[in-house]
């Protein structure tokens, strides 16, 4: 009888994702000091692979200068904000409505114009990269989310995995994690849109931010998905194909979905418990 473990899982959830054309990485393959090296902190405190968004803002804005992507690329690697909350609708502005930027003409003239990160219209001519074991530190905590989703360089979505055969390993207690990661580790999460909790034959999907007060709903409102298990008697599907195909929303025209404008949060109003799953 197969010992079922939370690297078994992940396995399979990252071959899953190489299947709907994700690429897919180790975190330890692209730190710092490797040939393949996409990090430059050596601390790990980077969350933001800044090649890629870099190269990707240039392929989306063939119009603009230099000045101008690199103008951008500065504007979305430091977004201002006292909270993660308020960064994180900051920058999904950004990514839904374009970036605001600004460069001199030949003529000396200053002109203005939107640079776009994602191509919506297009959605292959993005950067689709799954990695797991992505070690990020902040503020003496570190910490290593089992699977980020990265489009064109920015974290989009994290994926936190149990262990099926682990009875200890609850929803509940994947839902605590990520609480924990965003206490932690809020860079990551800045320019968050999905989070996905999977545990034996439920996966749970938060569209949207996965911060209750940023949330249009006002508060978390899990798309709940029941994958089928094997009805033979062996052990459930490690993490449901049918319901990884909703994050191809990310790779096919519906995905500008999971970046819709983000509506101020109400000032009074129902907020979601802190133990909702």
């Amino acid at each position: 009888m197969t010992t079922f473990t939370e690297s078994i899982v992940e396995e399979a959830a990252l071959a899953v994702l190489g299947r709907l054309g994700w690429t897919v990485l180790h975190g330890p393959e692209i730190a710092v000091g490797t040939s393949a090296a996409e990090r430059a902190d050596p601390g790990y405190r980077d969350v933001i692979l800044e090649r890629r968004l870099r190269a990707a803002l240039a392929r989306m804005n063939p119009g603009l200068p230099a000045s101008a992507v690199d103008d951008a690329l500065r504007k979305v690697t430091r977004v201002a904000g006292p909270t993660l909350i308020e960064r994180n609708r900051a920058l999904h502005r950004m990514l839904v409505d374009g970036v605001t930027v600004e460069y001199r003409r030949p003529d000396g003239s200053i002109a203005g114009a939107q640079a776009q990160v994602f191509d919506f219209e297009r959605p292959e001519a993005n950067d689709w990269l799954a990695v797991n074991q992505f070690t990020v530190v902040d503020g003496g905590h570190e910490r290593r989310p089992d699977v980020v989703l990265f489009v064109n360089g920015l974290p989009v979505a994290v994926i936190e995995l149990k262990n099926p055969a682990d009875e200890q390993a609850t929803i509940h207690s994947a839902h605590r994690q990520l609480v924990t990661y965003q206490a932690q580790i809020p860079a990551l999460f800045e320019s968050n849109a999905v989070l996905v909790l999977q545990r034996r034959l439920v996966v749970r999907m938060f569209p949207k931010p996965p911060l209750p007060v940023a949330c249009p709903c006002r508060g978390l409102a899990p798309l709940l998905v029941q994958v089928p298990g094997d009805r033979g008697g062996g052990a459930p599907p490690l993490l449901g194909q049918h319901h990884l195909k909703q994050l191809a929303h990310l790779r096919h025209r519906r995905w500008r979905s999971f970046f819709s404008p983000i509506r101020a949060a109400p000032t009074s109003g129902r907020r979601a418990p802190s133990g909702t799953a």
